[in-house]
């Protein structure tokens, strides 16, 4: 027994150097290996742009820099979300310089373009994404865009996408559109929020499990029978395509009390 529990306890310990090893190996790999600069520095607006320009040309111990613009949110499949940060470099000739971007499968390198936007291989993975999908992007002001993953990218830390500032500045916002949205839940005031970026958006659908399958009510000879709450609960799920949730059925008994 003894034995045992040295052999047991040996097995513990190298166990868990194994996962300090790993995990002390994933900043290297993200800082070394994907973000190649030595030092970020962070405007909050393009007040002080000009002056740091100049200040970085004229230093002799930098050899390169890259402008970009960064912006946080959540991106969504419809159905989930996650928080993220969006890479917008000003050029495509010089990121390279600060990003190094591969494949999460072949290791070949990427290459930010106009025909898409580049989002991590986790991110990809959580909603269940792949090359050619469509994914929404939900800024800080609860604005959505809607983009194309044309490549996923190899990552370690966070999540981020990847696009180019003529495929961002470039998205059509003054066409006369109908917006379809994949969320299982409507969003509040959608048609408003949309409106801010495409303010000819003239139809907002939604295609999830409510929308696709159209069910009739059907009307039986023992309704009499079923409480309120259960006539309502079938009454949910036949207009909605699922059951309501334990928080909306809590909602509902309190409002059928307050109504007696």
């Amino acid at each position: 027994m003894t034995i045992i529990g040295i052999a047991g306890c040996t097995g513990l310990m190298l166990t868990g150097f194994g996962i300090r090893d790993s995990v002390d190996d994933i900043p290297s790999a993200q800082f070394d290996g994907i973000f190649k600069y030595d030092v970020a520095i962070t405007l909050s607006n393009t007040d002080g742009l000009e002056k740091l320009e100049e200040y970085l040309n004229n230093n002799e111990k930098i050899e390169n820099y890259v402008k970009v613009c960064a912006t946080t949110g959540e991106i969504s499949n419809g159905t989930a979300k996650i928080n993220t940060t969006v890479f917008v470099p000003d050029s495509l000739e010089n990121y390279q310089n600060a990003y190094n971007l591969t494949d999460y499968e072949t290791n070949e390198t990427l290459k930010i373009d106009d025909d898409g936007i580049i989002i991590t291989d986790k991110a990809a993975e959580i909603l269940g994404v792949k090359a050619g999908d469509n994914i929404t992007f939900i800024d800080g002001d609860d604005v959505y865009y809607t983009f194309k993953v044309k490549n996923i990218a190899k990552n370690h830390v966070s999540h981020y996408v990847y696009m180019s500032k003529d495929f961002y500045e470039g998205t059509e916002t003054d066409d006369y559109l109908q917006i379809t949205l994949t969320d299982e839940e409507d969003v509040p005031d959608g048609m408003a929020k949309l409106r801010t970026v495409y303010p000819n958006l003239m139809q907002l659908v939604y295609d999830n499990s409510r929308t696709r399958q159209s069910r009739q009510v059907e009307v039986t000879e023992h309704v009499e029978q079923k409480s309120e709450i259960e006539l309502f609960e079938e009454f949910y799920e036949i207009q909605n395509n699922q059951p309501m949730n334990e928080e909306q059925q809590n909602f509902v008994k309190k409002l059928l009390e307050e109504l007696h």
